[in-house]
Order: C-alpha cells, then structure tokens, then sequence
C-alpha cells in the first residue's frame, strides 16, 4: 500500500478513535471523527451506528468557537436525521443558516451545503 492512505470506511472506528481524542481533551479533533463517521453511517444506511456517534458529541463542543459550535450543530441535524425527524433536522439546518449569514467573521460553514445534499439524496425522506 504505500503511502496510500484507506479512507475511513468503519464509522465505528472513526467513533472509537473519537473517544481516544475526547479522553486527551482534544474536543473539535474528537468531533469531527464523530462526524466523519455518522455521515459515512448514514450513507450506509446505518441508523444505529449514527446516533451512537453523534449521542458520544461531547456537550462542551456546544459552546465555544463558533467551528466547533457549528459542527456540533451538525452533528444534532445527522442524528435527527437518521431518526427520520425532518423538522429537527431543518431547526438543526437552520442555526447553521445563521452561521452562513455571518460567513464573513465565522468562515465558510460548509456543513450547510452538505447537510442540503443530504436532505436532497437521502432515501429515508420524502
């Protein structure tokens, strides 16, 4: 394999490796293998795996930067998503909406475009 690199085709271990980085303190690096995992999850189409990931986002990435207060933002709309709650997801959707809004002070909040992807493309909604 080389200097290949596997692209992270477990969300379970994604998860676990979030652990690993949540117990060192290290919360946004913590997070975003939360998320990493719980959207490849939710493409698989394992609902389970994502709310266990996205159930793990560490309540103090809640506060805080605005990056990390985004991603947690997130995080809530896969888990609502993967329950089939399109009226959370959307309440989720639209706090990153207001993030858009102030794209200039906060930086680019592409979550936005890939959670409009996933609504669009995702099979469990009408």
């Amino acid at each position: 394999m080389g200097g290949r690199q596997r692209p992270i085709s477990r969300p379970r271990e994604a998860g676990a490796l979030a652990g690993v980085l949540g117990e060192q303190e290290w919360l946004l690096p913590s997070l975003e293998c939360r998320l990493i995992g719980a959207r490849a999850a939710l493409l698989a189409g394992d609902m389970d795996t994502v709310q266990s990931l996205v159930a793990g986002i560490d309540g103090r990435t809640r506060s805080g930067p605005s990056a990390q207060r985004m991603r947690a933002w997130y995080g809530e709309a896969l888990g609502r998503l993967a329950l089939n709650d399109r009226p959370g997801a959307l309440s989720a959707l639209s706090r990153l909406k207001v993030a858009q809004d102030y794209r200039a002070t906060l930086g680019p909040p592409s979550y936005v475009c890939e959670l409009r992807r996933a609504f669009r493309s995702s099979p469990i909604l009408p």
